[in-house]
């Protein structure tokens, strides 16, 4: 017969584990916990790192093509040239003005030795200094052609005369417009309260618009005839500012509107001008804005962006760069990248 004490001796000894057991399992478990974390932070550190290197990716090439397109179409007034300045009739307000001197396809302002050369306007407010900045000014869009205005069937009955075009034509009181044919080409604000509604556009002086220039001269400079487009035309600068939160940023400004955040993370931004000095259509030499005193002669654009991740600590140690050719070493550990191009500006060009 089995002894029932001896059972229950024996099962009562097999019950509950030891201190040292515990011990050991708290070290596997606390060795297989660390293990797990530092996966964790590795892979949480390397999408932050991934994250970051895209959006400043896409951050350089939505900015380089917003840059390109605007500066390929610098001067632009209808099939008229913006290099033969005698075809162009500007009835603004102090027409060399920033807003106003369309004779001037593009400029741009260098900051060198503590300074903006030339002179920064101050339609351009708290610009990112040791950068440069770029003004394009041409017509936008395709245009919309004009009614005939009188009996003789001309857009214009007389340079002064107002113009006339379908309702629904997208046309706003206070903008600036061009009106263009292959020989000539007239700038003027438009004066008419509701010229969408109406198709009337008047280009009356006086102090119309609060903002400006307003005309100083309802002459257009011809009659036009045959062949005419009107479309809006603007001044529109793109420069560096810092925002609230510190980033550095492209920034866009459209006639006397206020500036807005086009791309965020842009650290720098250095351009040069490809100058025709013998007017063959080709470039002969880059030089700084600083320099150029002939702007008709500029045929293209060199221009070279730095650009920065938004985070900050992606990096083991402080980065490297190469930028505008210096060689720099950061002060964080962010990312950077370099974007460049060269762009031709069309309406320069033999």
């Amino acid at each position: 017969m089995n002894n029932p004490l001896a059972y229950t001796r024996s099962h009562q000894e097999q019950s509950g584990i030891s201190l040292v057991e515990i011990l050991v399992a708290l070290a596997i478990g606390l060795f297989l916990t660390a293990g797990t974390i530092q996966i964790l932070i590795a892979n949480k550190q390397s999408y932050r790192l991934q994250e970051n290197l895209s959006r400043m990716q896409e951050n350089g090439r939505f900015a380089m093509q917003i840059l390109t397109s605007n500066i390929r179409e610098a001067g632009y007034q209808g099939c008229s040239s913006s290099n033969v300045s005698s075809n162009i009739t500007n009835t603004l307000n102090n027409p060399s003005s920033y807003y106003s001197d369309f004779s001037k396809g593009i400029q741009g302002y260098d900051y060198s030795t503590s300074a903006w050369s030339p002179p920064l306007p101050s339609a351009i407010t708290s610009p990112l200094e040791g950068s440069d900045i770029i003004v394009i000014r041409k017509s936008e869009g395709t245009g919309l052609t004009p009614l005939p205005n009188g009996a003789s069937g001309n857009y214009s009955t007389s340079p002064s005369a107002d113009l006339k075009a379908a309702a629904g034509n997208g046309l706003s009181q206070c903008d600036i417009a061009v009106i263009s044919d292959c020989a000539h080409s007239s700038i003027f604000q438009i004066s008419s309260a509701d010229p969408n509604g109406s198709g009337s556009i008047a280009h009356n002086t006086g102090s119309v618009c609060s903002n400006g220039p307003n005309n100083g001269t309802k002459d257009l400079g011809t009659t036009y005839k045959s062949d005419a487009q009107i479309m809006k035309i603007a001044t529109t600068s793109y420069y560096l500012r810092t925002t609230a939160s510190g980033t550095p940023s492209l920034y866009r400004k459209v006639n006397s509107n206020s500036a807005e955040e086009l791309v965020e993370g842009v650290e720098d931004m250095q351009i040069t001008y490809g100058v025709d000095a013998n007017g063959n259509g080709f470039a002969n030499y880059y030089t700084a804005a600083n320099n150029i005193t002939d702007w008709s002669s500029v045929v293209s654009v060199h221009i070279s962006l730095l650009l920065r991740t938004l985070d900050d600590n992606l990096t083991a140690s402080a980065q490297t760069y190469q930028f505008n050719g210096a060689s720099t070493t950061a002060t964080d550990k962010r990312l950077r990248e370099v974007a460049s191009t060269t762009i031709a500006i069309r309406n320069h060009l033999k």
